[in-house]
Formats: C-alpha cells, sequence, structure tokens
C-alpha cells in the first residue's frame, strides 16, 4: 500500500506551533528579566511597545494579506513568522532588552501571521472544509504551543537559566524557518486582482465600512473587542507582578 500523504495545507500546523512556542516559551521568563532590568519603569516600556506594535498591525496586516494574493503567500507567511518570533529569537543572540522591546514595537509591521495561514489554508481546502482545517491550525497550532511552551521553558530556566530559554527559541525560529522553506509550496491560486484592487484592500480603514454595513460583524467585533481587552490586561498586570 502506497504511503499517503497529508494535505499540503496541514504544514502550517507545525509553522504555526514552532512559531508560537518562541513566543510562550519565554512566558513565565521574560517578566522577571524585564522587571529586573527596568524596575518600575517595566509596565510603561512594555505598554509603549505593546502599543506600537498594534498601531503597526492596523497599518500593515490588510496590506499583507491583499499583497499576497499577488506575489504568493509562502514568502510573505515567512516574513510573518520571522516577524513573530525575532523579538525572543534575538534575546537568543546576545542582543539587550532595549533592542528586544524596539523589535516588539516593530514587529507590528509584519503580525500577519493567522491571516495568512488562514490564507494559504483556503487556497487548499473546499469552503465546506475550511472551518475544520482553521480549528486545528488554532487549537494545534497556537494552543499547542502554549501548552507545551511555559512548562517547558521554566524546566528549561531551572536547570540552564534564562539564557538558555531565549538561545532555545533562537534555534526554534531557525528550524522553522528552514522547514517552510524547504517543505512548504506555493498554492495554486486564481488569477491576482487587479493593482488598484490590491490598494483599496490595504486599506486598513476599509474594515469600518464592512462593521457598518454588516450586523454580523459589528457583533462579532465587539465579543473580539471585549475578549481581547481582557486578556491584555491580565496579560500585562502578569507582567507587572512577576
Amino acid at each position: 500500500m502506497a504511503l499517503q500523504l497529508p494535505p499540503p495545507w496541514t504544514l502550517v500546523v507545525p509553522i504555526l506551533f514552532l512559531d508560537f512556542l518562541v513566543i510562550s516559551l519565554p512566558g513565565g521568563v521574560l517578566p522577571i528579566v524585564i522587571n529586573e532590568a527596568f524596575g518600575q519603569r517595566s509596565y510603561l516600556l512594555v505598554g509603549y511597545a505593546q502599543t506600537v506594535k498594534g498601531i503597526l498591525a492596523f497599518a500593515t496586516s490588510p496590506a499583507i494579506g491583499s499583497l499576497s494574493d499577488v506575489i504568493g503567500r509562502k514568502y510573505l507567511f515567512l516574513a510573518t513568522i520571522i516577524g513573530t518570533a525575532a523579538p525572543n529569537a534575538a534575546l537568543g543572540l546576545g542582543v539587550s532588552l532595549e533592542t528586544h522591546l524596539v523589535l516588539v514595537g516593530l514587529s507590528g509591521c509584519l503580525a500577519a501571521t493567522f491571516p495568512l495561514a488562514f490564507a494559504y489554508i483556503a487556497d487548499n481546502v473546499p469552503p465546506q472544509g475550511r472551518s475544520s482545517a482553521f480549528g486545528m491550525a488554532i487549537g494545534l497550532g497556537l494552543g499547542g504551543a502554549f501548552l507545551v511552551g511555559p512548562p517547558l521553558g521554566a524546566l528549561v530556566n531551572e536547570r540552564e537559566g534564562s539564557t538558555a530559554v531565549f538561545r532555545a527559541c533562537a534555534v526554534i525560529t531557525i528550524i522553522n524557518i528552514v522547514f517552510l522553506v524547504v517543505v512548504m509550496r506555493e498554492p495554486r491560486r486564481p488569477k491576482p486582482p487587479p493593482w488598484h484592487e490590491v490598494l483599496r484592500r490595504a486599506n486598513p480603514f476599509a474594515a469600518f465600512g464592512m462593521l457598518h454595513n454588516n450586523r454580523a460583524m459589528r457583533l462579532l467585533s465587539s465579543i473580539v473587542l471585549f475578549f481581547y481587552l481582557a486578556l491584555w490586561g491580565f496579560l500585562s498586570n502578569k507582567g507587572v507582578c512577576a
């Protein structure tokens, strides 16, 4: 019997897992390191970095998604993977915490990992199977990373110290980059839209028009807004109390 290969879209799952493992691995270590370095300024400095990240993500994510319709998903997906992992991986290469915070802010320019992952899945999965594929990508990729990462990072920190945790982030990032470049294939897509349509879709404020015209999207957006307000409020205060 011939070995049956998994569907191409499943390659997204280990790539997302490794990318978010780099974020979750130092989850219990990084707040302590930042507090020791910056003291009472920690909350403000991290807050500024995350605010810049959010503004840049709002401004650039639609453009990245729209551009991927023209030049393809693979290498833009690679760029977002590097952008997500860069702040923690850079600490493993010996950069300062100040540089780390600058990279956190600038990483918003490439904060379109999930939109491109979902676009890649949509290119390879028929409409009736996309919801389960999206769920698997989030559950195994994101959820798996945050299930395994914090306890694994704590174990490495206890045995080898915090520097080893960040070096592990750098190694995982390199492995993920090589895996993506070698294994992922550019999917077949329809003829790309004309450039005037690409530029129209790249406008981040166009989403407000969708909210104005679609009641279901307004409701969903409100739920997501309050969810993330609560989530990031908790995560911000967790770092201060570390």
